[in-house]
């Protein structure tokens, strides 16, 4: 996994270079994944990632105030970006449900995207148009493979939530970890999958997920041990780097 980012950097330029050194490192991992494994050594280090996330965010927020809990869902009506390998993970980890699981899962999501195909995102809020996953009870019916999105995603106050949902803005003090590390991390992998000509599906959760799902057999075979390990030319000296606005 990465190395765990330096904690208390508040300069933006500071944080710009810590999320470059966790995209080379990430980067580098995904090469020696692929030559060794495939894709299927992709797709594991995607959830790998998701792992160290959780416990990074968890730490980048110990001592503050986090009002999200189990059950509380205002954030689940926003839209959801995927990068990466997310889309394919997410749908790999849908195709081991059971049948009647599975349908239902699918069903909702083909539903949900329907609705928002025509929607202006902006509308999405005010439109109360939830995730397809959330359940009845407020809980996520894909909290295991949730994407780094939701993962990295804090409330301070759970009734400034709930009144931007109803007003339909959205509260400042509802944000992404300050960080970035997840989202960094996430951004070496999809480099290194474009470098490999592994297709990746970035986007909105629901309108990549109908693609992920269609592909799934492709990028993973049912047996990854017959999987024939990715061989390409040496990773570049100079690796590319992620998105600029990680530092924001």
């Amino acid at each position: 996994m990465p190395n765990p980012p330096a904690p208390n950097i508040r300069s933006p330029l500071d944080r710009l270079h810590q999320a470059q050194a966790i995209a080379t490192d990430t980067y580098q991992q995904a090469i020696a994944r692929w030559q060794q494994f495939g894709v299927a050594g992709l797709l594991a280090l995607q959830r790998e990632l998701w792992d160290w996330g959780d416990r990074t965010v968890a730490a980048a927020l110990a001592g503050q105030v986090v009002a999200c809990g189990r059950g509380c869902a205002w954030c689940c009506y926003l839209t959801v970006p995927v990068m990466g390998l997310e889309a394919q993970a997410i749908a790999h980890w849908l195709a081991a449900l059971p049948d009647s699981q599975q349908q239902s899962l699918r069903q909702r999501l083909a539903i949900t995207a329907a609705r928002l195909k025509s929607l202006d995102p902006a509308d999405r809020l005010t439109q109360k148009i939830p995730c397809a996953f959330l359940g009845s009870d407020g809980t996520c019916g894909i909290y295991a493979v949730r994407p780094a999105a939701c993962r990295s995603h804090h409330a301070c106050c759970a009734q400034d939530c709930q009144v931007g949902w109803e007003s339909g803005n959205w509260p400042a003090r509802s944000l992404p970890t300050a960080n970035f590390a997840l989202e960094a991390a996430i951004a070496g992998l999809q480099v290194a999958c474009t470098d490999c000509r592994v297709p990746t599906i970035a986007g909105e959760l629901h309108e990549s997920l109908g693609p992920a799902i269609a592909m799934v057999a492709a990028i993973a075979p049912p047996n990854p041990a017959h999987e024939k390990a990715g061989t390409i030319a040496p990773p570049p000296t100079t690796v590319p780097k992620p998105p600029s606005d990680l530092a924001t």
